[in-house]
């Protein structure tokens, strides 16, 4: 058995061996108003649970992160990661010392290896905390995780089924999605496809209704805004409890740095104002391999050393013989996009603005681009490194592609007619095309790979919505007719948001797949984008099921089943006859049909919760009442704070411009009446602002 632990530097060295130390200041971890630990907090340190990933047959990466009040915040933390086959942990498989510190946004990781392949294993981390009693011992929740079968050999339980999840948009909505599959006990794995956090920040009414309220209150740049990001949605029961009960593979989009990044730049970044893209890029990529469950091996230039502006995220996974799992980048090395104009809005409005010989001559050029083979959306590194892994020896009786962006030819317009290629899906508005038809020449790279491989599946996020796509030669030929598909060289499934607002599209779904005979399913004309995606692989057929959690707003678990396709084998097609691709279904899988053991306790399930979560001022172990008896002689002079008076009056420690009530469900009331519990959000004069939750009467 080996762990990878990483040693760890003074905070200073750490800080200014890779990166501008304006990239990372660092603060204490209470964020007063927002975030404050306690020590008497059952779940003390660690508010942020547990998660696991990156699992191959013998070792999977462990994570968690510590949460200390400022007071007792120590120079180093030490303690012990945990492996065991059972959750009382009799037999416990691996025992190794861990260390965190503030140079790691007090992040702990450990590559736990020497593990039996194809099998679950419970974790759990220890950690010796400073109290007023001296140290004392405190352990985490435990976790749940599962290793890869062993090379060359099937699934024991004779199938890999995974959940698939992107665009994780705190201030959209609740987690239900994530909260459904943590429910459900038939799932190995949970494949994340980019989006899980978003650098913007916006105060929509809906936000502020139901308390999703995330940190810090402005657009992330610095690397200490990316952690604090993460800090927020790490807090959300729902993601907790999905990454304590399965490993992740996980990936970023463009959002955990900035909009519609590209390898040196991206639409909204203001050098002026924001300084050197590179370094936020850095930053926002740091962040993202210090809170998750990601192998860091690769970039380590020394002990705790990450290089920051080398990290990208492709990687491959073996599940036995069965799938082969790769993890696309699509973001870190693509070339800058095309932006379209006129952009598809106007198009679709008016098609004949394409007469006027000068709007022509505008687009003619920037359709002609998306081909150049000049442009990358691999770069080549990345390509260089797939040269080398697709071969068939190297790859399963599946290829799963998992990568961010819509792989299939969308064309949404035929300009045929003008003497033009076909005008693919693009941004309204500013035309921008950031999905693969913006870089055909690296796609047509990818697909001439394709060929000798069996059973190619592209896995995709980004788009919030549901489609399914086959993929179509590029040499042409496609045909859709009879029940049986010719001229596709695979298949192509999106995962859904777990909470986003749905893409505008300029046409219907009938009329889209009259343009493009190759889309199985498109969830054009709903605005459903809630859910998730479930992949089943066996060694005859992939099962894919569209799961849509029914409510956006108020968390529950509830889904349903919006659809579901079924492809089969190459080897289960007759010899000679046609391939038949993606067959629509209403048939779902049985979340009942799992080879999984017990799920353990999630921290919901032990402590509770309610809005606006574990960790916010008031809530949990602190109802109700004041937190000192003196509020302008005790505590710190930086904090608002509020207490009821005993006639039930609203008391703070400086004056108050403004005060909102609601209820335990986020909706805005007016004031403690009725039993209660209520929330309270104040601002006060000077600007600060502080939640907190009064128990009722």
């Amino acid at each position: 058995m080996t762990t990878c632990r990483l040693p760890f530097l003074p905070a200073i060295l750490v800080l200014t061996a890779l990166l501008p130390v304006t990239h990372l200041t660092v603060t204490g971890q209470s964020i007063p108003g927002f975030f404050e630990p306690a020590p008497n907090d059952l779940q003390y340190p660690f508010y942020h649970g547990v998660a696991s990933g990156d699992a191959t047959a013998d070792a999977v990466v462990l994570w968690t992160r510590l949460s200390f009040v400022d007071e007792e915040l120590p120079f180093v933390a030490f303690g012990t990661v945990e492996v065991a086959t059972d959750t009382a942990f009799t037999d416990i498989v691996a025992s190794e010392p861990v260390q965190t510190q503030q140079g790691r946004d007090w992040c702990i990781k450990a590559d736990v290896g020497g593990l039996e392949p194809d099998s679950w294993y419970y974790y759990r981390f220890r950690v010796n905390v400073n109290t007023v009693d001296g140290q004392e011992e405190r352990t985490s929740l435990t976790g749940r995780t599962k290793t890869l079968p062993a090379a060359g050999t099937l699934p024991a339980c004779g199938r890999w089924r995974t959940a698939a999840v992107s665009c994780l948009n705190f201030q959209s909505g609740h987690f239900n999605a994530l909260g459904a599959i943590a429910a459900r006990n038939d799932l190995e794995a949970v494949v994340a496809l980019g989006d899980q956090i978003y650098e913007y920040f916006s105060w929509e009414a809906n936000t502020n209704d139901y308390g999703r309220y995330q940190w810090p209150t402005t657009e992330c740049v610095q690397e200490v805004q990316y952690q604090q990001r993460w800090l927020t949605v790490r807090l959300d029961p729902d993601l907790q409890a999905a990454s304590q009960q399965l490993p992740w593979y996980m990936a970023w989009d463009d959002h955990e740095v900035a909009n519609e990044a590209f390898a040196n730049g991206s639409q909204y970044h203001n050098i002026a104002t924001q300084g050197p893209y590179l370094d936020r890029k850095a930053a926002g990529l740091r962040a993202f391999y210090l809170w998750n469950p990601i192998r860091e091996t690769p970039f380590l230039q020394g002990p705790d050393q990450l290089d920051a502006y080398a990290l990208h995220c492709y990687r491959s996974f073996d599940v036995g013989s069965l799938v082969k799992l790769v993890m696309l980048d699509t973001r870190t090395f693509r070339s800058q996009w095309v932006a379209l104009q006129p952009d598809i809005l106007t198009l679709a409005l008016n098609i004949t603005v394409l007469e006027d010989s000068a709007t022509a001559a505008t687009l003619a050029p920037l359709l002609a681009a998306l081909s150049d083979t000049a442009r990358t959306i691999l770069g080549d590194e990345q390509k260089a490194w797939l040269d080398g892994l697709l071969t068939p020896q190297q790859m399963g009786m599946w290829n799963l592609f998992a990568q961010q962006v819509i792989f299939s030819p969308v064309p949404v317009s035929d300009l045929s007619a003008y003497g033009m290629p076909p005008y693919p899906l693009s941004n309204p508005g500013n035309g921008i095309v950031d999905k693969w038809d913006g870089y055909q020449a690296d796609r047509d790279w990818l697909i001439e790979r394709f060929t000798p491989l069996t059973n190619p599946v592209v896995l995709t996020g980004d788009i919030h919505q549901e489609f399914a796509f086959e993929i179509p030669d590029p040499a042409g030929g496609f045909v859709d007719a009879g029940g049986t598909q010719t001229g596709s060289v695979g298949t192509e499934f999106t995962a859904t948001s777990v909470v986003n607002s749905p893409r505008v599209w300029p046409l219907t779904e009938a009329a889209a797949q009259q343009l493009i005979p190759w889309l199985e399913h498109g969830d054009i004309d709903n605005t459903l984008s809630r859910g998730y995606t479930v992949l089943d692989f066996t060694a005859d057929r992939l099962h894919v099921d569209f799961v849509q959690a029914t409510e956006q707003w108020e968390r529950t678990t509830d889904s349903f089943l919006s659809t579901a396709f079924e492809v089969p084998a190459d080897t289960a097609v007759p010899l000679g006859g046609a391939p038949r691709f993606a067959v629509e279904t209403g048939t779902a899988l049985d979340p009942a049909d799992g080879c999984a053991p017990l799920q353990p306790t999630t921290m919901e399930a032990w402590i509770g919760w309610s809005p606006p979560g574990w960790g916010h001022p008031g809530t949990l172990n602190g109802l109700g009442e004041s937190p000192f008896t003196d509020p302008l002689i005790s505590g710190s002079p930086l904090r608002l704070w509020l207490w009821l008076d005993a006639e039930g009056r609203l008391q703070s420690s400086s004056p108050l411009a403004s005060v909102r009530w609601m209820d335990t469900s986020g909706r805005t009331v007016s004031g403690p009446v009725g039993p209660g519990p209520w929330i309270v959000q104040a601002l006060s004069v000077d600007g600060r602002t502080v939640r907190r939750i009064f128990a009722g009467r």
